[in-house]
């Protein structure tokens, strides 16, 4: 994400820092839309009483009765170990990562310890398709206007 906070940046590597267990380290936000729940470009986490990650999809998760929606946004910044990234970058790609396109996916599914944690500051707009250049291109302009 271009506009991520160092905020942002702080909070992730702390998380690796401060949880020795984890291999990997990222953050969510909640999802308070239902069009963003529905949304496959809009990647959902579940993670554990403990905050790993369980797993990640493009798909509306977990499952929704009603109007409320009670999930969570991965924000897509990551902080590894340098043995996680050695073995993430030695072994081929997963089954179930090529099927969601989602590469968090093959630590996970390697075994590795995902931390996942709360953003502290708002995530800024994400490039997912070409149509969201256009979004992050018209904020940063704003922003550059302002000062």
């Amino acid at each position: 994400s271009p506009l991520i906070s160092p905020i942002s940046i702080y909070q992730v590597a702390n998380l690796l820092k401060m949880n020795p267990e984890a291999d990997v380290a990222t953050l969510a936000s909640r999802i308070t839309k239902q069009d963003e729940f529905y949304n496959t470009n809009v990647v959902k986490v579940i993670w554990d009483y403990h905050g790993h990650a369980l797993y990640f999809s493009r798909a509306p998760i977990p499952y929704q009765d009603g109007n409320t929606v009670w999930a969570w946004r991965h924000l897509g910044i990551y902080g590894y170990t340098v043995n996680a990234l050695r073995e993430i970058t030695n072994s081929g790609p997963v089954t179930i990562e090529q099927f969601e396109r989602l590469e968090q996916l093959r630590p996970l599914m390697m075994g590795l310890k995902i931390k996942v944690a709360i953003a502290q500051e708002p995530h800024g707009a994400d490039v997912d398709v070409p149509a969201d250049v256009k979004v992050v291109e018209d904020i940063m302009i704003d922003v550059a206007s302002e000062r």
